[in-house]
């Protein structure tokens, strides 16, 4: 992981079923400085033998479409994450249930792929927040700080729903459980990621949501967003 003193590094994970082998690696690292030669912040991602880097300088929408690159339309979608606290062995636990899983509900749902991503919110960015008055996530400093797992499901026909859907949250549930026996299951889910049945805003915690309760009374009495917005996470009533 970038050095949580390096507060221009910044790293992704992410991991995608290929069929020899069976896991391929994608890793996005960032640094917030146009330079052209790797700082010692993530020059250890350099000396990693790689079958290719599309490493330059640009821009943040040209590095945000690249994810999109070998990913077609048309497919069945789900997405679900949680938080945990960084561990390299949880990591590795959830990577091999991740894998075990993939493998096996391939075999009974066409076009089934799992992509499971490690994104870490490192202490220097709650830090930050301080500085601005605090966040809404109910998120502090800690001695391990929050890694974010979340998971892509795509298949391909409607008929597999209920067993794609049954598959995900025998994975998800699983790997929160491995997690949880070590106390290193955290409450915060990341919303953009999450689940429709997820409870994203109630994990930023009760003290959190009940402040969210009060800028909504105060400056949307009527409920106009939340009539006039259909769909996504709601603050609770």
């Amino acid at each position: 992981m970038i050095r949580a003193s390096d507060e221009k590094g910044g790293n992704v994970l992410g991991l995608e079923p290929a069929t020899d082998p069976l896991i391929a690696k994608l890793g996005k690292v960032f640094f917030a400085d146009a330079v052209t030669t790797p700082p010692a912040a993530v020059k250890p991602f350099f000396d990693v033998p790689n079958n290719g880097s599309t490493v330059q300088v640009k821009t943040v929408k040209e590095a945000t479409d690249e994810l999109s690159v070998g990913f077609d339309d048309g497919f069945r979608y789900d997405m679900e994450d949680y938080s945990i606290r960084a561990d390299a062995g949880l990591f590795k636990q959830i990577l091999e249930c991740w894998n075990k899983s993939t493998k096996e509900t391939a075999e009974t749902i066409t076009g089934w792929s799992v992509g499971l991503i490690y994104q870490p919110i490192s202490n220097s960015m709650l830090r930050a927040t301080d500085k601005k008055g605090g966040n809404i996530l109910g998120l502090k400093p800690a001695k391990d700080p929050l890694m974010v797992v979340s998971y892509t499901f795509t298949w391909v026909e409607r008929e597999d729903d209920e067993k794609a859907y049954a598959a995900i949250k025998k994975l998800v549930t699983t790997s929160k459980n491995i997690a949880k026996s070590q106390n290193r299951l955290a409450d915060y889910m990341y919303l953009n990621y999450a689940g429709p049945e997820q409870k994203v805003i109630e994990s930023y915690g009760s003290a959190q949501v009940d402040f969210l309760r009060k800028v909504k009374a105060k400056y949307d009495p009527d409920a106009v967003f939340e009539k006039l917005s259909p769909g996504g996470f709601k603050i609770p009533s």
